[in-house]
């Protein structure tokens, strides 16, 4: 099996992460991110792979023993889950970008328009893999674990190339704040080193990580029939405005960058009685 079957084929399990659960110490928040995890399971020990650990709470964690001595044993991490913001099944397909648009959906109109994301020149006579327009492609972090399967499957097919142990794991419930990585007994892997498979170019090394903060605020008004308002409505909605009019204007994600910091506003939902603002 190539890498990019095993991308498709893990695509086909709708593992969003369920944040609703997740406030509630449920893990994994989604049920089928243990389905996912099992069967990587199967297709680990299908390799030949003995030493495979499979928690209830979704964490998977395997060993490749080391076949050279003084060697280092390095950890492989990627996450299960794939992000709340949309929750519809993957149709992944694979196309031939010849450059410009690529049609993903025909009969609604979804284009992934080249304007919007140039980084495609770079990728003009390749194979890409895409959704049909309607789903999140997953590849944040599906495409990971395809990697380290795919690397997991080399060592066990050529034994001769030397390497120290080489330890798998893959975690649940990284789309909410990392619930997975906290949940993780780091005692059980028992290596030298370990890399995080999650962005971003190819060849692209992150040696610093990134830190946030979540932040849900409520705002709470005082409902009155605008007909006889004055001197009593105090509407959420105007509240919320003015508390983000108040953040510093150019520290967002879209003005900075390096190591500057940002506020983010992520969702703005309610009405003039209660409303709530995600940061």
């Amino acid at each position: 099996m190539d890498i990019v079957e095993r991308f498709i084929n893990y695509t086909k399990f709708n593992t969003t992460t369920n944040k609703e659960n997740g406030l509630k110490g449920i893990m994994p928040s989604n049920p089928t991110e243990y389905e996912l995890a099992k069967f990587i399971k199967d297709e680990l020990s299908s390799l030949g792979i003995k030493d495979i650990i499979l928690q209830d709470n979704a964490i998977l964690i395997a060993k490749i023993p080391a076949n050279c001595e003084n060697a280092p044993s390095i950890a492989f991490f990627a996450h299960l889950d794939t992000s709340s913001e949309q929750k519809n099944d993957t149709k992944a397909k694979i196309v031939k970008y010849t450059g410009g648009d690529i049609c993903l959906n025909e009969e609604q109109g979804i284009y992934l328009k080249f304007g919007d994301n140039p980084e495609l020149k770079k990728y003009v006579g390749d194979d890409i893999v895409v959704t049909d327009g309607t789903s999140l492609l997953g590849a944040d972090d599906k495409a990971a674990i395809a990697s380290i399967v795919n690397m997991a499957s080399f060592f066990m097919q050529n034994p001769e190339v030397k390497h120290g142990k080489i330890v798998i794991c893959f975690v649940p419930d990284e789309e909410q704040g990392l619930l997975g990585a906290k949940a993780l007994d780091v005692n059980l892997l028992g290596a030298d080193f370990g890399y995080c498979l999650d962005c971003c170019e190819i060849g692209e090394l992150i040696y610093e990580n990134w830190n946030a903060a979540d932040c849900t605020m409520v705002f709470k008004g005082v409902s009155a029939h605008p007909m006889n308002a004055k001197g009593k409505l105090v509407n959420s909605l105007l509240l919320a405005h003015k508390f983000i009019s108040l953040l510093p204007g150019g520290e967002v994600p879209e003005c900075t960058e390096g190591k500057e910091g940002y506020f983010w506003v992520k969702e703005l939902s309610g009405n003039s009685a209660k409303t709530t603002l995600k940061i």
